[in-house]
């Protein structure tokens, strides 16, 4: 809880719960963009930039993680257990950042490198170089 504070993050996460049967919830970013979903199997994480984790099932863990790579220190959300996967070829990363995963197999664990553009919306990453360390889940079509 309070390495979320620490980090700028919230200190409190929500937890949602139908009564009545089913419920219906909506979700919604902060800032433009598109809300992209992720399937994380048992024992497989994601690291994800500050401000990205949304939601998830009861059943994924979230911590706090700092990887000192981007321009000054970033925290950002470290997760695992099941969810949901993320589709790469839809063109809504960052410049070069889906290039880098060509040629990559499941199980890969690939640095991509990238620069966020100077307009990205978010004034703690404007023009900043980050390093993502991504894993490759699995490959689908």
């Amino acid at each position: 809880m309070f390495g979320r504070a620490f980090s700028g993050e919230s200190m409190f996460v929500n937890r949602y719960t139908a009564r009545n049967g089913n419920g219906l919830i909506a979700f919604a970013s902060s800032f433009p963009g598109s809300i992209r979903a992720f399937e994380i199997a048992p024992g497989q994480e994601i690291i994800a930039q500050k401000s990205a984790f949304l939601a998830s099932s009861a059943s994924v863990e979230m911590s706090i993680f700092f990887q000192k790579r981007f321009g000054s220190g970033l925290f950002g959300g470290d997760t695992q257990g099941q969810g949901t996967d993320l589709t790469i070829g839809s063109g809504s990363y960052i410049d070069d950042f889906e290039d880098q995963l060509i040629g990559a197999h499941p199980g890969d664990k690939v640095e991509v490198k990238v620069t966020f553009p100077e307009n990205y919306g978010n004034d703690e990453l404007n023009g900043k170089e980050a390093t993502f360390k991504v894993t490759v889940n699995g490959i689908y079509e």
